[in-house]
């Protein structure tokens, strides 16, 4: 399973990027643009044999992971999850 982290906007939807020490949520973020978008929530996400799980917090946000991300980042890459696969 593969360790990322995410931004989740309210109209963008996902970004998912690498988990590395010199990509923090902020940097993201500013990068891309958020300006006319709502962060929802930012954390880290694993992927891997339809498995779709998102928790923790951006630190660098200050924003936390919510209950639905998983299941609306399956819904977003089109992945069909139960409930074992969060």
């Amino acid at each position: 399973m593969i360790r990322q982290k995410y931004i989740r906007y309210a109209v963008k939807g996902f970004v998912i990027f690498r988990d590395t020490d010199s990509m923090v949520h902020f940097d993201v973020d500013r990068a891309i643009g958020s300006k006319f978008d709502r962060v929802l929530s930012a954390g880290f996400v694993e992927l891997g044999n339809g498995i779709v799980r998102c928790y923790g917090r951006s630190e660098s946000m200050n924003k936390d992971s919510r209950l639905d991300d998983s299941i609306a980042l399956a819904n977003q890459l089109g992945i069909t999850i139960t409930g074992e696969s969060l």
